[in-house]
This record gives structure tokens, C-alpha cells and sequence, in this order.
């Protein structure tokens, strides 16, 4: 089973992994504002904790912690939240035992050229450091034992392939990549991981951030891990149940209350209420990080519609990745497409 977060071993070596953050991200939809703040402080403390995270060996050289991209929510986030993971990289970097690379996700990135992202300064304040890397090309770490990883970064103007070809060429031979690209193509081909070019090189394992929710399978002889995001951040993204809880009834509110009566006190609650249970339903006040409720009706068109994260970066992607997810006609497709852009609404 795949799992968030992660610890992936490398025979002798390991790497914790820390998945999309999206620091910087405000949880405002649904939340009572006596709320506010708290699931941005469980984001951040998440953070410290997978970046404190002792080694479970005792050989500390061979131990790596890698962020996989999207450290942040946008490309411009508050003073404060790039103040405070400033202040948690920096205590760190003075333990002085283990070191961190951090690759830049699309949320990272910025479409004007001028101007830096919140990445780009933290990037040029660490610049130098033993312990703490910023990636956005390419950078390989050999471990103790010689074997080696590739991270590298999302980047518009070169993609994994070319940097593994440019590290060859520096004479290293990596066998592990971390990247940041979609696992399937929803249309733009630079955006998903190149399986074959990878096996083609003799690649083991192939570890990408990108997608919220974890995955874990092999393409030939090599493994492919999702990280999955940090922690999840819609109902969509946590199956599990573990912060996002959906009921389809009162009774199953209720129920669950019986049994457990604190136990929405931190979850992000999604219910689905019948009219004559309504009022009953209000009446037991919930105090959840969020709660959205719905009436039953409702609970049918939600699920007939699939939930598309819109993580790339054109409308043509966006629809191909709709289309890939709903499993419309291929040719049905393209002909609505044409027409799409017959009309322009792609450049609106």
C-alpha cells in the first residue's frame, strides 16, 4: 500500500521523504472563524516534524531528507510563512548531521521572469549551504557507498531526461531520480515521467512529488513512488478518512458521534443531510476544522462527477486530463476540442 510521506531504503542508504507542502496555503472555505489558522499550523508543524525526523539508523551520512516540490502554495506567499520556514531550515542546518534537498514544484514557479518567487529567495539565502540544497535543474548527492541520487527539479526549459543526460555527462551514473512530474499523460508529454528513457538507463527507483495522493508500482525492473502532498487537502485526497470524513446520512453522523464524541474535533467534515433531518443535524453543533454541509439530493450529482486536480499548466492539459478521467470518447474528444478552439475559449 502506498503511503504519504515516505521512508524509502536505498539498500544501505535511505531518504525521507517530505511531499508537496503548500506552505502558505489559507483554509478559509467551510472554517468557523474561530478555526482559522489551525489546519495551516498542522501543515507547518507536519513540516518540522518530517524535517526533525531522526534517523532510524546510526549511520546519518546515509541518510537524506528531500522535499519533492511545491515547498510552497504560490509563488508569492506571506512574509511570515517564508519567515518561519527560513527559521525551521536554519535550525537545521546547525545540527549539522544530515542535509536536505529541496526540488521546485510548478507552485514554486512564477510565470513572470523579473520578478523572484518565495522559492527563489530562500533558494539564494541558503545558497552554499553543506546541508541545505535548493534544486531547480539538476544536482546529484553520491552516498557513502558511491550509489547515487538524481533530484531534479520542475523546470519548463529542461526536462528529466536531458538532466540525466547533462549528469552522465559529468561523469555520474545515478540509479534513483526525484522529480516532480505528472504519472500518466494528460496531454503534454515533458509534463510525465519518461519510464522508458529511465529504464533504459538502468534507473531503480523513480520518486515523484506532484500528485496528493500516493501511489507505489513498478514499469519493468523499476519502482515508481508517489510521495502524495504533505497532508491532504480535500476530501478527494484522503481516502483513508484520516482528515477529511464524509457522511451520506444523519444516522451515520450520529452514529459516529455516539461512539466517538470528540472524534470530528479535528477532521474537515462533509455531510449529506435528509430535509427532515435537518434541523436535528444543526441542532448538534459540530466543532470541525471545517464542515460542508449538504442536502441528500446533492450526494447523487457529487458522485457521479470525478474530482480533477488541476495541477498543470494549459487548458489543453486541463481538458486532456478531464477527458483521460471521465473516459469520454477519444474521438468525441477531439472534435469538442476543435471546436474549443474554433471559438478561442482556450486564450480567455
Amino acid at each position: 500500500m502506498a503511503i504519504r510521506n515516505p521512508l524509502i531504503r536505498l539498500n544501505q542508504n535511505g531518504l525521507q521523504n517530505i511531499g508537496d507542502a503548500h506552505l502558505g496555503r489559507v483554509f478559509k472555505t467551510n472554517v468557523a472563524l474561530h478555526r482559522r489558522g489551525e489546519y495551516e499550523k498542522k501543515q507547518m508543524d507536519t513540516f518540522k516534524e518530517l524535517l526533525f525526523a531522526e534517523c532510524p539508523d546510526e549511520n546519518p551520512t546515509g541518510y537524506l531528507k528531500v522535499q519533492v516540490g511545491d515547498l510552497f502554495d504560490k509563488a508569492v506567499v506571506s512574509n511570515q510563512v517564508v519567515l518561519d520556514t527560513i527559521k525551521l531550515l536554519q535550525e537545521f542546518e546547525e545540527k549539522g548531521q544530515e542535509i536536505i534537498y529541496i526540488i521546485s514544484g510548478n507552485h514554486d514557479d512564477s510565470k513572470s521572469i523579473t520578478e523572484p518567487t518565495s522559492w527563489d529567495i530562500l533558494a539564494k539565502f541558503f545558497h552554499g549551504s553543506d546541508y541545505v540544497h535548493f534544486v531547480k535543474t539538476w544536482e546529484v548527492h553520491t552516498f557513502p557507498d558511491q550509489s547515487q541520487v538524481l533530484f531534479v527539479g520542475w523546470n519548463i526549459h529542461q526536462s528529466v531526461a536531458q538532466a540525466y543526460l547533462e549528469a552522465e555527462k559529468e561523469g555520474y551514473d545515478p540509479d534513483v531520480v526525484v522529480c516532480h512530474l505528472d504519472k500518466i499523460s494528460y496531454g503534454n508529454d515533458n509534463n510525465v515521467i519518461p519510464y522508458d528513457f529511465l529504464k533504459s538507463k538502468g534507473v531503480s527507483i523513480v520518486i515523484s512529488g506532484h500528485e496528493h495522493k500516493p501511489y507505489h508500482f513498478t514499469e519493468g525492473n523499476m519502482q515508481v513512488i508517489g510521495t502524495g502532498s504533505l497532508l491532504p487537502y480535500s476530501h478527494a485526497e484522503d481516502p483513508e478518512g484520516k482528515n477529511y470524513i464524509t457522511f451520506r446520512n444523519f444516522d451515520d453522523v450520529k452514529d459516529f458521534i455516539d461512539e466517538y464524541p470528540e472524534g470530528l474535533k479535528d477532521m474537515h467534515v462533509r455531510v449529506y443531510i435528509e430535509d427532515e433531518h435537518m434541523d436535528e443535524f444543526l441542532a448538534l453543533d459540530l466543532d470541525t476544522v471545517s464542515l460542508q454541509v449538504n442536502k441528500l439530493e446533492q450526494l447523487d450529482v457529487d458522485e457521479g462527477v470525478t474530482e480533477v486536480v488541476t495541477e498543470s499548466y494549459d487548458a489543453k492539459t486541463i481538458w486532456s486530463q478531464s477527458v483521460a478521467e471521465t473516459g469520454l470518447d477519444k474521438e468525441q474528444a477531439e472534435l469538442l476540442w476543435a471546436d474549443i478552439e474554433a471559438k478561442g475559449i482556450e486564450n480567455e
